[in-house]
């Protein structure tokens, strides 16, 4: 019987024509240098392994995961190989066959598995991101909306969490938050290939969504905000609740006159394209419409942007921590060039990581998440400018 892998991709895998144009763009290789780390040398591996010629070793297993699942290869290929979609299929077959994930995130799973979170928190905690906020516990059951807050908000970023439950609030717009009831959206698990852990969060959560009356979620995660929009509608169809990012709900607030700024913040920012909610999902315009609505603040554009932005390597501090952190650094100093005093991003996860490099690389520049950048600015609302100009 054919191999059902195979099946499925020996086209596309024969469709790579070696050229190395993926190489170029491929943030992993140019801070790692091995071929068995660029896009082209995975789809050798996964080749030579699915034809029986190359063994799924510790090797082999490390190769396959050390890729932060940016896509920039994808967009580049000429001959069009779905590079991200072979690997993410070669992950799950790791799983099946019971030789993945590779260790680390094999860890975070299990933590999934006990404390509901990848971070192996404990779980009584996931709702402590209020007192450290100074945040009351809000249940608008009527309002259908429900922010959800996710792991990283909930336990170490709860700034992020904190700004947005205020911006929101501010707004007027009502919305129900599930503090204890709350469990992993499930990204990790299926960005690890672990889909029965992945279709059993799925399964709660949806029922959750449902006892809840949830018709509209609203996240400040990309990974949240993909794996509801996409990998949820794979398992159960179409879907009776809409999803939100943020930065979309926000502009929508904006474009309905909701969300105004009168008060100036005279400052320079620069904005980094997270991969989920950039390449993925093609949300450019809507964040920098809100940033440039800000009176007195400048908006720069880093050399790579928008389709062509550089990843930040935030997924791979799991796994690969070093690595991150070269790539982290590259984004930084690249973020350094455009002169911006602040660098504002759109997910949890780049913040953490970026956070963590712009201290490694001296703190020249503050990063900053687009929801505490908007709360800043509407704190400034009718804040008399007395500077000229």
């Amino acid at each position: 019987m054919a191999d059902a892998f195979l099946k499925k991709h020996e086209y596309s895998l024969l469709k790579c024509v070696y050229c190395g144009q993926c190489r170029y763009v491929c943030p992993m290789l140019v801070n790692d240098g091995w071929e068995s780390t660029a896009p082209r040398g995975k789809i050798q591996l996964i080749y030579g392994w699915k034809k029986g010629e190359i063994p799924a070793d510790d090797y082999f297993i490390e190769k396959i995961y050390q890729c932060s699942t940016c896509d920039r290869c994808t967009k580049e290929c000429p001959s069009g190989v779905p590079v991200l979609e072979i690997l993410k299929d070669a992950r799950r077959q790791l799983v099946k066959e019971k030789i993945g994930p590779y260790q680390p995130f094999k860890y975070a799973d299990e933590n999934i598995v006990v404390t509901k979170n990848p971070l192996g928190k404990p779980f009584t905690e996931r709702s402590f991101w209020r007192d450290l906020e100074g945040v009351n516990k809000v249940d608008y059951k009527s309002t259908g909306n429900l922010y959800f807050v996710g792991c990283m908000p909930s336990y170490w970023c709860t700034e992020i969490a904190g700004a947005t439950y205020r911006v929101l609030e501010q707004t007027g717009e009502r919305f129900m938050i599930f503090d204890g009831d709350e469990w992993c959206c499930g990204m990790l698990a299926f960005w690890d290939g672990n889909e029965p852990l992945a279709h059993k969060l799925a399964r709660r959560n949806v029922k959750q969504f449902h006892r809840r009356g949830v018709k509209k979620i609203i996240t400040t995660c990309p990974g949240c905000y993909i794996t509801f929009k996409h990998a949820y509608r794979k398992i159960f169809g179409k879907l009776d609740f809409q999803v939100l990012h943020l930065v979309e709900y926000l502009s929508q607030l904006y474009q309905a006159g909701k969300l105004n700024f009168t008060g100036k913040m005279r400052t320079t920012v620069t904005y980094h394209d997270s991969c989920h909610l950039g390449r993925s999902e093609g949300i450019y315009d809507q964040p920098r419409e809100l940033i440039r609505a800000v009176p007195g603040v400048k908006l720069v554009e880093m050399k790579k942007n928008r389709e062509n932005a550089n990843c930040c390597g935030g997924l791979l501090t799991t796994a690969f921590p070093d690595l991150a952190i070269q790539v982290g650094l590259d984004k930084i100093h690249e973020a350094l060039e455009t002169g911006a005093e602040k660098l504002i991003t759109s997910c949890p996860q780049c913040y953490i990581h970026l956070r963590k490099c712009s201290l490694e690389a001296g703190g020249k520049i503050e990063i900053i998440d687009l929801s505490s950048f908007i709360y800043e600015a509407m704190q400034k609302q009718g804040e008399a400018d007395t500077t000229e100009g």
